[in-house]
């Protein structure tokens, strides 16, 4: 009988595996761009493997801002404590 700490383990390797074998990173890309669905979901993902007690630089608020590769791509989602600062927001567009 398999404890739950290996059950865990085991879950992780067979996602992991399917994961490689659907194409990986390529894959997760592909699937994000596809269509506004799919990038939400996709950034619903990105929120839940993030801890939820971190913070920017110096403590201040943290942003993470997801866009698709290339030259004035839209971005397709975006994760936010508080607003972007006027600098970042400039950045950005």
């Amino acid at each position: 009988m398999l404890t739950g700490k290996q059950n865990k383990l085991i879950i992780k390797d067979v996602v992991r595996e399917a994961f490689q074998r659907l194409g990986g990173a390529d894959w997760l890309v592909a699937f994000a761009t596809e269509s506004p669905e799919n990038a939400r979901t996709f950034v619903q993902l990105v929120a839940r493997l993030i801890p939820t007690e971190i913070t920017g630089k110096d403590g201040a608020p943290l942003s993470i801002v997801i866009r698709k590769e290339g030259e004035g791509m839209p971005e397709i989602g975006r994760i936010f404590d508080n607003a972007l600062t006027e600098q970042e927001q400039k950045r950005l567009n």
